[in-house]
Order: structure tokens, then C-alpha cells, then sequence
């Protein structure tokens, strides 16, 4: 069976902010803008899409005349991935930008000035707190902690800082002091205990703290752990009544089954 699309409506519907791909979009182009950014260099598969490229020239960070489409822009012989001159896959460009990186470090570079050195992945992780069920917001009134670096070498959450919790939540965090700004899931945070849970159904509040564990003394810490949990009269919980999780893929927060990233297993069961 033929299928039939008109990519006129996939553009409009795009346009519209009918598909998931259209709020990061906004809150990226929000971030140019504010930056007031020179030239907007655009790369990517999806920047191949003319419903992007329409949507990013709608909204307009910079002048339309400052934006560069990596989309088969010319090129010369030495770029590995050109395709008669120019870049077909601009996915390709991030290779290519990790090669002279790369050749930079070892000075392989002669004549061009590039600052490798200075080029580093860093945590975006500063708000951290519970996301909301239907989409991946993290609203201000749900942030446990706010200004983590983890980047800093002996970093540690406020030990005085609790919080209460009436059922399994996913944990999330975002960058930017921002509630609009798009927040990413981490860790899910549930319950094992029938009777703890009968008790929290009830009128019973659970109260959780989490701390900062890993990394070494050149370098910061490498992932949360919960550090200890009572209920609303001071009885403590047992560490295994409840189960802090790796869990990064939005649509797996509900599901049984685990990204094998966070789980580290590659074999179904």
C-alpha cells in the first residue's frame, strides 16, 4: 500500500509546534537570541528538514542573512565526507570538528590558529528536582537543589535540605534558570516496600535527602545517591525500601525495561 505524504502539512504542522521537535527549537533559538550571537551556524541531519529551516527563519535569532546552512555548503578537497564539493550529511561536521580538534591538540595544525586546549565537555547539571508526569518540565516549585556544579572538585549538596515524597517521581534536571527551559530525566526514584507504600497512600509523608558520591580530588563528583530517609514522625526507612535509578530516556521512565546505557546491560531477559 502506497503511502501518501503531503509534506506541505508536515511543514505546517511543524510550524504549529504540533511535534515534539518544535519546543526545543524555540528554546534554542530564545538562548541565540538573548546571546545576540554574530552568526548562527546551523548543522545537523534535521537541519536538512525545510520545515526546521523554515521554523529557525520564522523565528528569526539572528538576521536571516547571518544564518549559514551547513546543508550542502561548499567545501574544500580535503573535507573526508564532501559529496562533489560540498557537505551532503552536515551530521558530519561534528566528525570532522572532533579531527581538527584533535590535530590541534598535537599541533598538527600549522598556520591556524585553533584553541583546542580550551575545549572541554562540563556538566549542564545546576537545577535538580522532580519533572513533571505528561511532559519533561521542571517547574521552579518542584527544585530539591538549585547551583550544582559538578564540575567543581569536592562538591556536596546541602546536607540540611530535605524533601517530601508521596510516591515513585522521576528525577530531572535542567540548565538554565529558566522553568520554559527543556529539562532531561536522570534518575527514577521509587519505592519498594508494600508496607511503606500502604503508608504513604494514607496520610504518611516520606522525606528524602540525597548527596554526591564519585569523581576524585582533581576532579568532581560523579553521580547521586540517596543519602537517607525517615517519615513525618522521625521513623527512619530502610536503605532498600526505596531505589534510586539511572533512567535517562523520557519514555522509558514508566516501562519495565531500562536503556542499557544507565542498566549496563546489553542482553534482553
Amino acid at each position: 500500500m502506497p503511502l501518501q505524504v503531503q509534506f506541505r502539512q508536515l511543514q505546517e504542522a511543524l510550524l504549529a509546534g504540533q511535534f515534539t521537535l518544535t519546543s526545543p527549537l524555540h528554546a534554542v533559538c530564545e538562548a541565540i537570541s538573548h546571546y545576540r550571537c554574530d552568526i548562527l551556524l546551523v548543522t545537523g541531519r534535521p537541519a536538512c528538514l525545510p520545515g526546521v529551516q523554515a521554523l529557525i527563519r520564522h523565528l528569526q535569532p539572528v538576521p536571516v542573512n547571518r544564518m549559514i546552512w551547513m546543508d550542502n555548503y561548499r567545501v574544500h578537497e580535503w573535507y573526508p565526507f564532501s559529496q562533489q564539493g560540498r557537505i551532503g550529511n552536515p551530521k558530519s561536521t561534528a566528525a570532522v570538528g572532533a579531527m581538527l580538534c584533535s590535530l590541534a591538540l598535537d599541533l598538527r595544525l600549522p598556520r591556524f590558529n585553533f584553541k583546542a586546549a580550551d575545549i572541554g565537555a562540563y556538566s549542564t547539571v545546576r537545577y535538580l528536582g522532580v519533572l513533571d508526569n505528561t511532559v519533561n518540565t521542571l517547574r521552579d516549585e518542584n527544585i530539591w537543589y538549585h547551583d550544582i556544579d559538578l564540575d567543581k572538585p569536592g562538591a556536596k549538596l546541602d546536607a540540611r535540605l530535605h524533601f517530601p515524597l508521596r510516591g515513585n517521581v522521576t528525577l530531572g534536571f535542567r540548565q538554565l534558570a529558566n522553568s520554559r527551559w527543556p529539562a532531561t530525566p536522570l534518575y527514577t526514584l521509587s519505592i519498594n516496600s508494600a508496607e511503606l507504600a500502604k503508608t504513604i497512600a494514607g496520610d504518611g509523608v516520606l522525606n528524602v535527602r540525597l548527596q554526591l558520591r564519585g569523581g576524585s580530588k582533581e576532579s568532581g563528583p560523579e553521580f547521586f545517591v540517596l543519602s537517607d530517609a525517615w517519615l513525618q514522625d522521625g521513623t527512619p526507612v530502610a536503605a532498600n525500601a526505596l531505589t534510586l535509578k539511572l533512567n535517562t530516556l523520557a519514555d522509558r521512565r514508566h516501562s519495565g525495561s531500562h536503556y542499557w546505557i544507565d542498566s549496563g546491560s546489553v542482553y534482553l531477559k
